[in-house]
């Protein structure tokens, strides 16, 4: 039996309610507008994995939950296989939250953007066929050319703005 998209989108709005508790209980949400728009916003967490996403293109650290994982432990995974940096869970705060709709895509994606309040190591490539550098960019100076939703994302965060749709009519 197939279940029905009402099914679905109840079992989606769970899990969004159970994230944002794990996120809440553990610290990591720290406004009530991310909150909100974790428990609110019915859309996806993460994408599927998909190819590199943009070749000689300046991006964050980033990648895609494992069903095993919460959001954060995700970050600190991803962070250390991409670029090496120890970041534990609770140095890490959740400050945006882009609701991504791609052009062409009918696939939305929430975008989880979390800042360290400090990390061990310095980063270095560690994923050389998606990643040949990293550097330090100042966030009012990012470099060209960029990931288009990192670079909204960023300019949001610089803003104080913890919540931002991107791609929606």
């Amino acid at each position: 039996m197939t279940p029905s998209p009402t099914t679905d989108l109840d079992e989606a709005g769970a899990l969004r309610h159970q994230l944002a508790d794990q996120l809440a209980e553990s610290g990591h949400i720290r406004t009530p507008a991310v909150d909100e728009a974790l428990r609110t916003v019915p859309r996806h967490a993460f994408a599927p994995e998909v190819p590199v996403l943009a070749p000689s293109t300046w991006h964050l650290p980033a990648g895609h939950r494992e069903t095993t994982e919460s959001a954060v432990a995700c970050m600190v995974r991803e962070a250390e296989e991409e670029t090496g940096l120890r970041i534990p869970q609770a140095d890490l705060s959740l400050v945006h939250v882009l609701d991504l709709l791609d052009p062409g895509s009918t696939s939305p994606r929430l975008g989880l953007f979390f800042a360290p309040s400090r990390w061990e190591g310095e980063p270095v490539v560690r994923e050389p066929d998606c990643c040949t550098e990293w550097r330090w960019w100042p966030l009012d100076s990012l470099p060209e050319p960029i990931v288009e939703y990192t670079r909204v994302a960023v300019q949001a965060i610089t803003r104080g703005t913890s919540y931002l749709p991107m791609g929606w009519s």
